[in-house]
């Protein structure tokens, strides 16, 4: 399971955390913090715009190829 949590404290920050269940119970815990953003992506989405439906998954292999492109040094 994801969440986005907007923080509202001495600045607007937003919160991603990832759970793994197993047996209705949480095994695994990551969380982030960051600054929100005043911008939409390229995509034209905020960090808190709520569910997206995945699409275009032919295009996996081949975005797993670009970002894996994109982090060599």
């Amino acid at each position: 399971m994801i969440a986005h949590s907007e923080l509202n404290a001495l600045l607007d920050r937003v919160a991603i955390d990832v759970f793994r269940f197993e047996n209705g119970k949480i095994v695994e815990h990551w969380g982030n913090l960051e600054e929100k953003c005043p911008h939409l992506n390229f995509s034209g989405r905020s960090q808190l715009d709520g569910p997206t439906e995945v699409v275009d998954t032919g295009k996996t292999e081949a975005n797993k190829a670009l970002v894996k492109e994109s982090l060599k040094p």
